[in-house]
């Protein structure tokens, strides 16, 4: 039986500057975490799909995630910058809060928190990546933890895995590890950016849940 070894070094030469993913982006992602609350840990596992846009001014994240205790759990979020509302859709329940500044930034990295290049493969089969803490707040919870980034072009790269704590008030809330792949520089479906029908009706949402499943989004960037 033969067994492939996936090898990660690293190097804590050199510098990188910071970046963020292509304007336009379609991704999927998996990941696995534990949820922490009074009553214990609860974990659990599941898919997402990331769109991005930022010439549209929208960002998606649409979430399936089974819990060990809780069952199963579907969160769909969309972030209209240019229509200044962040649409939240949890197990059918949508809730609408007004939204300002900047376009979503949760998978940029900065310089000041690059730690260094790290290679994986094997022997002489290797893809240089890098390095970078995580550190970002949305307006549920803060992230931190560690993320390996694929470098694109000037300015421009791609989270490829990343290993992170959400905190709520600084309490620990989640533990999260996860990876994105099939990534396109085109969205499939445009009209994943419409406002989601839940959201037309009554608004009402009990309960934001405090992970990141991308990474974001689980950023799995929930």
């Amino acid at each position: 039986m033969r067994f492939a070894c996936l090898v990660v070094l690293l190097v804590a030469t050199g510098t990188s500057e910071g970046c963020c993913p292509p304007p336009q982006f379609e991704s999927r992602a998996a990941g696995r975490g534990l949820e922490l609350s009074e009553n214990g840990g609860d974990p659990y596992s599941g898919y997402s799909r990331l769109y991005h846009d930022e010439k549209k001014g929208k960002y998606v994240k649409d979430v399936k995630v089974e819990f060990e205790k809780a069952g199963k759990v579907t969160l769909f979020v969309l972030e209209d910058y240019a229509g200044g509302r962040r649409y939240t859709v949890l197990n059918g329940n949508c809730s609408v809060k007004p939204l300002t500044g900047d376009f979503n930034r949760e998978l940029c990295v900065k310089q000041s928190d690059y730690k260094g290049r790290a290679v994986l493969g094997l022997n002489d089969d290797l893809l240089p990546m890098d390095l970078y803490a995580v550190n970002y707040s949305n307006p549920d919870y803060d992230i931190y933890g560690e993320a390996v980034v694929l470098p694109i072009s000037e300015g421009r790269c791609m989270r490829q895995t990343e290993m992170i704590n959400a905190r709520v008030k600084s309490k620990l809330v989640a533990v999260e590890s996860a990876v994105v792949f099939n990534t396109t520089t085109s969205i499939s479906d445009p009209s994943i950016f419409d406002i989601p029908k839940e959201c037309k009706g009554n608004l009402h949402l009990k309960k934001v849940p405090p992970f990141n499943l991308n990474l974001h989004a689980i950023k799995i960037r929930l």
